[in-house]
Protein backbone atom coordinates (compact mmCIF):
# COMPACT_ATOMS: atom_id res chain seq x y z
CA UNK A 1 0.00 0.00 0.00
CA UNK A 2 1.37 3.48 -1.14
CA UNK A 3 0.17 6.91 0.42
CA UNK A 4 1.18 9.67 -1.30
CA UNK A 5 -0.57 13.27 -2.78
CA UNK A 6 -2.86 12.93 -5.43
CA UNK A 7 -2.63 14.85 -8.41
CA UNK A 8 -5.22 15.80 -11.29
CA UNK A 9 -4.34 12.70 -12.97
CA UNK A 10 -6.01 11.13 -9.85
CA UNK A 11 -9.07 12.96 -10.11
CA UNK A 12 -11.80 10.40 -11.99
CA UNK A 13 -10.69 7.58 -9.37
CA UNK A 14 -11.24 10.43 -6.24
CA UNK A 15 -14.49 11.08 -7.60
CA UNK A 16 -15.43 7.33 -8.10
CA UNK A 17 -14.83 6.40 -4.37
CA UNK A 18 -16.43 9.38 -3.41
CA UNK A 19 -19.81 8.70 -5.01
CA UNK A 20 -19.21 4.62 -4.30
CA UNK A 21 -18.58 5.75 -0.53
CA UNK A 22 -21.66 8.41 -0.30
CA UNK A 23 -23.88 5.87 -2.00
CA UNK A 24 -22.50 3.08 1.49
CA UNK A 25 -22.17 5.37 4.06
CA UNK A 26 -24.73 8.07 2.88
CA UNK A 27 -25.37 8.54 7.14
CA UNK A 28 -21.37 9.56 7.81
CA UNK A 29 -20.93 12.35 5.84
CA UNK A 30 -21.76 15.94 5.71
CA UNK A 31 -22.12 16.04 2.05
CA UNK A 32 -24.65 13.99 0.02
CA UNK A 33 -24.44 11.92 -3.10
CA UNK A 34 -26.85 13.79 -4.86
CA UNK A 35 -24.67 17.03 -4.42
CA UNK A 36 -21.52 15.17 -5.04
CA UNK A 37 -23.12 13.46 -8.15
CA UNK A 38 -23.62 16.84 -9.24
CA UNK A 39 -20.54 18.36 -8.53
CA UNK A 40 -17.84 18.81 -12.19
CA UNK A 41 -14.77 17.32 -12.19
CA UNK A 42 -13.11 21.05 -12.67
CA UNK A 43 -13.97 21.59 -8.88
CA UNK A 44 -12.12 18.26 -8.03
CA UNK A 45 -8.87 19.71 -10.01
CA UNK A 46 -9.01 23.19 -8.16
CA UNK A 47 -9.32 21.40 -4.68
CA UNK A 48 -6.42 19.89 -5.87
CA UNK A 49 -4.34 22.50 -7.27
CA UNK A 50 -5.01 24.94 -4.13
CA UNK A 51 -2.16 25.82 -1.38
CA UNK A 52 -4.96 25.89 1.12
CA UNK A 53 -5.99 21.47 1.07
CA UNK A 54 -3.70 18.98 0.46
CA UNK A 55 -5.15 15.44 -0.43
CA UNK A 56 -3.87 12.47 -0.02
CA UNK A 57 -4.37 8.33 -1.33
CA UNK A 58 -4.41 4.92 -0.45
CA UNK A 59 -2.92 3.51 -3.64
CA UNK A 60 -2.67 -0.57 -4.31
CA UNK A 61 -1.07 -1.27 -7.66
CA UNK A 62 -2.26 2.29 -8.82
CA UNK A 63 -5.74 1.64 -7.44
CA UNK A 64 -6.25 4.81 -5.49
CA UNK A 65 -8.23 3.12 -2.53
CA UNK A 66 -8.59 5.69 0.15
CA UNK A 67 -8.55 9.19 0.53
CA UNK A 68 -8.15 11.96 2.94
CA UNK A 69 -7.94 15.86 2.83
CA UNK A 70 -6.10 18.30 5.08
CA UNK A 71 -7.33 22.11 4.80
CA UNK A 72 -4.74 24.92 6.12
CA UNK A 73 -6.65 27.88 6.64
CA UNK A 74 -4.35 31.27 4.62
CA UNK A 75 -5.86 33.84 7.44
CA UNK A 76 -3.52 34.66 10.00
CA UNK A 77 -5.59 34.88 12.85
CA UNK A 78 -6.24 30.95 12.16
CA UNK A 79 -3.27 29.10 10.55
CA UNK A 80 -2.05 27.69 13.48
CA UNK A 81 -5.33 25.50 13.19
CA UNK A 82 -5.90 22.67 10.24
CA UNK A 83 -8.40 20.33 9.91
CA UNK A 84 -8.63 16.84 8.34
CA UNK A 85 -11.98 15.82 6.18
CA UNK A 86 -13.21 14.05 3.47
CA UNK A 87 -11.85 10.76 4.68
CA UNK A 88 -12.97 8.14 2.67
CA UNK A 89 -12.17 4.21 1.83
CA UNK A 90 -13.03 1.68 -0.53
CA UNK A 91 -15.14 -0.87 1.36
CA UNK A 92 -12.92 -3.92 0.43
CA UNK A 93 -10.74 -2.18 2.37
CA UNK A 94 -12.26 -1.22 5.33
CA UNK A 95 -10.19 -2.46 8.79
CA UNK A 96 -7.47 -3.47 6.62
CA UNK A 97 -5.76 0.11 8.19
CA UNK A 98 -5.92 2.25 5.10
CA UNK A 99 -8.05 4.63 6.91
CA UNK A 100 -5.11 4.41 10.25
CA UNK A 101 -2.37 4.89 7.41
CA UNK A 102 -4.45 8.06 5.60
CA UNK A 103 -5.05 9.97 9.15
CA UNK A 104 -1.53 9.14 10.08
CA UNK A 105 -0.47 10.70 7.11
CA UNK A 106 -2.72 13.67 7.30
CA UNK A 107 -1.70 14.28 10.83
CA UNK A 108 2.23 14.14 9.81
CA UNK A 109 1.41 16.97 7.62
CA UNK A 110 0.07 18.65 9.67
CA UNK A 111 2.83 18.72 12.75
CA UNK A 112 5.23 18.94 9.87
CA UNK A 113 3.72 22.36 8.83
CA UNK A 114 5.44 24.67 11.42
CA UNK A 115 2.17 27.09 11.17
CA UNK A 116 -0.49 23.99 12.82
CA UNK A 117 -0.46 23.98 16.04
CA UNK A 118 -3.93 22.51 16.43
CA UNK A 119 -5.70 19.48 14.06
CA UNK A 120 -9.47 19.39 14.08
CA UNK A 121 -11.81 16.76 13.09
CA UNK A 122 -15.70 16.27 12.94
CA UNK A 123 -17.11 13.03 13.73
CA UNK A 124 -20.46 11.37 13.11
CA UNK A 125 -21.05 10.58 17.24
CA UNK A 126 -22.64 7.18 16.65
CA UNK A 127 -19.60 6.09 14.57
CA UNK A 128 -18.15 4.32 17.07
CA UNK A 129 -14.95 2.49 14.83
CA UNK A 130 -14.35 6.24 13.83
CA UNK A 131 -14.03 7.74 17.10
CA UNK A 132 -11.83 4.89 18.32
CA UNK A 133 -9.31 5.05 15.43
CA UNK A 134 -9.22 9.51 15.90
CA UNK A 135 -8.97 8.82 19.82
CA UNK A 136 -6.00 6.26 19.22
CA UNK A 137 -3.82 8.77 17.62
CA UNK A 138 -4.41 11.29 20.22
CA UNK A 139 -7.19 13.58 19.00
CA UNK A 140 -9.96 14.17 22.32
CA UNK A 141 -13.04 15.29 21.61
CA UNK A 142 -13.82 19.18 23.11
CA UNK A 143 -17.78 19.68 22.24
CA UNK A 144 -20.40 17.79 20.72
CA UNK A 145 -22.97 19.62 17.94
CA UNK A 146 -26.62 17.98 18.63
CA UNK A 147 -28.04 17.45 15.79
CA UNK A 148 -25.31 18.48 13.57
CA UNK A 149 -26.59 16.64 10.62
CA UNK A 150 -30.61 15.96 9.37
CA UNK A 151 -30.54 13.52 6.88
CA UNK A 152 -34.07 11.91 5.40
CA UNK A 153 -36.07 13.73 8.65
CA UNK A 154 -32.93 11.80 11.19
CA UNK A 155 -30.86 14.02 13.43
CA UNK A 156 -27.13 12.96 13.89
CA UNK A 157 -25.29 14.50 16.46
CA UNK A 158 -21.24 15.32 15.12
CA UNK A 159 -18.67 15.16 17.83
CA UNK A 160 -16.11 18.15 17.37
CA UNK A 161 -12.50 16.33 18.04
CA UNK A 162 -8.74 18.06 18.36
CA UNK A 163 -5.37 16.95 18.36
CA UNK A 164 -2.95 19.67 20.04
CA UNK A 165 0.27 19.97 19.23
CA UNK A 166 1.39 22.98 21.85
Amino acid sequence: MEIRTLTKPDVEQYMNLRINDLKQNNDAFESSFEEEVESCMERMYQRLASEDELAFGAFEDEQLVGVVSLLLSQQSRLNHRARIIGLYVDHAYRNSGVNRMLVKKAVEEAKNNKAVEQLYINVVASNFVAKRLYKSLGFHTYAVDRNALKIDGKYYDEELMVLSFI
